[in-house]
């Protein structure tokens, strides 16, 4: 009886592994899946769970939320985790959120965006007509996404969704059409006027925030992204007032590069300015710590160097 106890213990059988002592083992498989995937996912594609259960214990795959799973270089990327919020949006149950969205359409989001727009709200799903597929996900179109985005802000956080939306192809027409749709929905009354302001020409979210404080206080509608003639130079100004001689400049550090070209987009920026102030222009600058979260001190100083150059012409 002991010898057989003994056998029992030891036996690879009797914790249920497949073990056949006269076959080889089948090398462990690494994991190709280039998505966050659930199991039913997982075994849709020809993996099992026990292969599941090596990556994770080896760390080629995490955890990112209860029942989804992703390779390791993927896991911890931020627009991963906000277009797959839950293992639902994995498998086609639930709408991506908002957040995901604007990632996989392209429009850029405010500074802060309401809380509503970071869950799977399953509670309300959109009308069958504004959802499209994208990457095999349930996705809201990309004009409801920028609609969406922009309720709860104002003009300057509206402003950065509408004129990344116009700028990847979204028609006026349609955002306006969605504003209306909605009408009597919390947020949605000032929009109108924010896609008549929209500007696809708008770089960044920074030049679009800048310039929907612009037009709140009152200041003259910029011209954007005019190009300027100095010194035999073709030079583009985020902001132009042509009446008052004046560009503005939205410095955000992104387009100073990495730190080794630094040095030399500082020159080559010093170069430009001195080339714009030669040609009799000035140049107003400001970074987003101007302009965010307090922005009257900024509008004041711009708001001076036009009355003062008013007038002046270029």
């Amino acid at each position: 009886m002991a010898v057989r106890r003994t056998l029992a213990i030891h036996s690879p059988l009797s914790r249920g592994l497949n073990f056949n002592p006269f076959m080889p083992r089948r090398p462990a498989r690494e994991c190709t899946l280039s998505v966050p995937f659930t199991r039913s996912s997982l075994l849709a594609a020809g993996f099992s769970v026990a292969e599941l259960r090596g990556w994770l214990a080896r760390g080629e795959v995490k955890v990112m939320q209860y029942g989804l799973y992703a390779a390791a270089s993927i896991a911890a990327d931020p627009v991963t985790r906000a277009i797959y919020a839950s293992a639902e949006v994995a498998d086609g149950r639930a709408v991506v959120p908002l957040l995901g969205a604007a990632a996989l359409h392209g429009i850029r989001t405010p500074p802060q965006p309401h809380p509503s727009h970071l869950r799977v709200d399953g509670r309300r799903r959109p009308p069958d007509e504004v959802i499209v597929n994208l990457r095999g996900l349930a996705v809201h179109n990309a004009a409801w996404t920028a609609v969406q985005l922009a309720r709860w802000q104002g003009l300057a956080g509206a402003l950065i969704c509408f004129d990344s939306a116009l700028a990847n192809g979204v028609q006026r027409e349609e955002l306006l059409a969605t504003v209306d749709r909605m009408q009597g929905w919390p947020g949605v009354k000032s929009l109108r006027r924010a896609v008549e302001e929209a500007d696809a020409r708008s770089e960044s979210a920074f030049e679009s925030w800048s310039r929907g404080l612009m037009i709140d206080g009152g200041l003259p509608r910029p011209t954007v992204q005019l190009v300027v003639r100095a010194q035999g130079l073709n030079l583009r100004a985020d902001f132009a007032w042509p009446h008052a001689g004046v560009l503005g400049e939205a410095d955000g550090m992104a387009k100073y590069g990495d730190a080794d070209d630094a040095r030399r987009a500082i020159f080559l920026e010093k170069r430009r300015q001195a080339a714009l102030q030669a040609a009799g222009w000035l140049l107003h600058r400001w970074t987003w710590k101007d302009v965010y979260p307090q922005h009257g001190v900024w509008l004041a100083g711009l708001r001076t160097a036009l009355q003062d150059r008013r007038g002046k012409r270029v």
